[in-house]
């Protein structure tokens, strides 16, 4: 039986914090997720409040001159609208994802370097998942970098840790 010192048991500290951070930010998008599935998809009269308001955002960002932020909240309001046509796979596989994350996390918690893995595999589905809904020229690019970026940060911050992880 191999003996391990004190110190090569104890979870790194970056580690803790990366999977605090993680644990807020899946839990609240896997309970916000969970709560929009069990609501149901919305009414029309609700989609076309949510097109006027959006409408009269639109018009009011374009009339300061800012035409691409005005194109971003109308794709926006465009995703807001297939989402709610695919109302139940949507949120159903938005979900699963965010329990894979949710798994992969607990899994790098407990020092398991399989949680590694579930962890990219992870970031790669939320980051695509909108792609299974809608073309990539539908979708605002911002939205994709900053998903990029916040994954692949997060994934090289993780990795940093992989020396302890069995």
């Amino acid at each position: 039986m191999e003996e391990y010192t004190e110190k090569e048991q104890e979870r790194p500290q970056m580690l803790l914090v990366l999977c605090i951070l993680s644990w807020i930010s899946i839990g609240f998008s896997l309970i916000t997720n969970v709560f929009a599935l069990a609501r149901g998809p919305f009414t029309v009269e609700q989609m076309e409040d949510t097109r006027a308001n959006m409408l009269g955002l639109v018009n009011e960002i374009q009339s300061n001159g800012m035409d691409s932020l005005a194109e971003m909240f109308s794709k926006i309001q465009h995703m807001t609208e297939v989402y709610n046509a695919n109302h139940y796979a949507f949120y159903f596989s938005a979900i699963l994802i965010f329990a894979i994350g949710l798994v992969g996390v607990i899994q790098m918690f407990n020092g398991k370097k399989l949680g590694f893995h579930l962890y990219i595999i992870y970031s790669i589905l939320a980051v695509t998942q909108v792609y299974f809904f809608m073309s990539p020229q539908e979708i605002p690019s911002a939205i994709t970098v900053i998903a990029v970026v916040f994954s692949a940060l997060f994934i090289f911050l993780y990795s940093r840790n992989l020396s302890w992880l069995k």
